[in-house]
């Protein structure tokens, strides 16, 4: 490194430390974030790898000559888009879609801090082309501007025609796993160190470690985002406030992804079944019974086995006017898709539809499982009227009162969230169903389970 590079980099590394300090001061539960990056002199402008920031030291300079603002933002800008893991990305992902769409979505949340220290002359404009694109989402969160820029077929050049507005750093090295097609050289941190760097300016280094580089750092992401959104629901209760949309992006990130499948088998009861119990069989009583007298085996196979499975079961669909005929069907066939499944039921079954708005519309009773699929072909809706669980509920109670179960293990409702609920917990499990929907988080009572899917989990 020549003198004058040196010179330049102080100079940088100052303007990182001075930006580092003003996030950490206006949010602070990003202080682990904001450090876990340890600053690398190299080809690019800015950008990381998920545990280094390189920088150009040129490059920063002259961009905190042109607005003291926007180094602070764009090193912001870096941190969101580790702490929502935009880096860990397939490398099948549409680039262009995927840039943008990662870029916009953390440009937003900046702009939605509405802090002082992080304006800067692009988010006038960034303002404009939202408002222009007229995104559906209430959370303009990375994976859903995504799929809205795939199925908008937007192209190439639209694509930079926006990113010019939302780009404030490179993202090359996000689809490079072999270190030897990395694009433009990595600097080692003790390569070439100014000998009169203070030690005291040293930003903190951070520990390479060993192993699968790209799944280790993917979850020193994964803890470190975790981290922050409990300081903000902390902090946030403290202050007796919410910390916004970046609050709500968090927890959506860190949101358990249900297989529907598996939701479905903790509805499931212990009970014998009629089949062969190979678990409980000796064979080698079964072989020496055979050798000792021919053809006479000694034990039998135990013709009938305990398992677990659902037997008695409600299903309750709300069809009141805000919710959908073809989602219905939808939830309707893929129950019944696995619910048919050997492994999930029993032969015999015990299982209540039941149609309801503000009061029961209608209810049928399935024995046979072939009998469910005849149902969904001739589905037609009843009610169309306002939603009030409280009927169904009930109803069922009725139900257990006449002992028309054996063992009702739970009920599932199919709904859209407006209504009145019961104040009391039931006798059995409650889960509630739910469609992801863009501008509306349904809320359940403590005891009840809250499922929420997304409309390819129907498929």
């Amino acid at each position: 490194m020549t003198e004058e590079e040196a010179r330049l980099d102080r100079i940088a590394r100052r303007i990182i430390i001075l930006s580092r300090s003003t996030i950490v001061v206006n949010m602070r539960y990003l202080d682990t974030a904001v450090f876990h990056l340890m600053p690398v002199p190299g080809a690019l402008d800015l950008a990381t790898d998920g545990r280094f920031l390189f920088y150009k030291p040129e490059f920063l300079i002259h961009e905190y000559q042109q607005e003291k603002t926007v180094v602070a933002r764009d090193l912001l800008h870096v941190v969101l888009h580790c702490i929502f893991q935009h880096a860990f990305i397939h490398e099948a992902v549409n680039q262009a879609c995927w840039d943008l769409a990662v870029d916009i979505a953390v440009e937003n949340l900046i702009n939605e801090q509405d802090l002082d220290c992080f304006r800067c002359e692009r988010e006038k404009h960034q303002k404009e082309v939202l408002q222009s694109l007229g995104l559906p989402f209430r959370a303009l969160t990375a994976e859903r501007i995504y799929r809205w820029l795939i199925e908008n077929e937007k192209t190439e050049e639209e694509l930079q025609g926006l990113q010019a507005w939302f780009k404030a750093d490179m993202h090359d090295l996000w689809y490079f796993h072999d270190s030897s097609d990395d694009p433009g050289p990595v600097k080692d941190p003790q390569e070439n160190r100014d000998p009169d760097h203070d030690p005291d300016e040293e930003l903190p280094p951070q520990d390479n470690g060993g192993g699968d580089e790209k799944s280790q750092k993917e979850q020193e992401w994964e803890d470190i985002s975790k981290r922050i959104e409990v300081d903000m629901e902390t902090s946030s209760r403290k202050a007796g406030s919410e910390k916004g949309s970046m609050l709500m992006e968090l927890k959506e990130l860190h949101r358990e992804r249900y297989d529907y499948a598996s939701f479905l088998r903790k509805f499931s009861v212990l009970g014998e079944e009629i089949m062969i119990n190979d678990d409980e069989f000796d064979n080698v009583f079964y072989t020496y019974g055979l050798e000792l007298y021919g053809d006479m085996p000694l034990v039998e196979p135990l013709e009938y086995k305990e398992v677990n499975r659902i037997r008695d079961f409600v299903i309750a669909i709300d069809t009141s006017a805000s919710t959908s005929g073809d989602l219905i069907q939808k939830f309707m066939q893929k129950t019944y898709n696995i619910l048919k499944d050997s492994e999930n039921f029993f032969s015999k079954v015990n299982l209540y539809l039941i149609q309801a708005d503000m009061e029961v519309q209608e209810v049928t009773y399935i024995e046979d499982l072939s009998h469910l699929e005849e149902y969904i072909a001739k589905l037609k809706l009843k009610g169309k009227g306002g939603t009030d669980f409280r009927p169904v509920f009930e109803y069922v109670n009725t139900l257990l009162d006449e002992q028309r179960f054996r063992k009702l293990k739970g009920l599932l409702y199919f709904t859209d969230g407006f209504g009145a609920f019961p104040k009391r917990k039931p006798p059995y499990d409650t889960a509630f169903v739910f469609m992801r929907d863009e501008t509306y988080e349904p809320e359940v009572p403590p005891w009840a389970i809250k499922l929420v899917l997304e409309e390819e989990d129907l498929v």
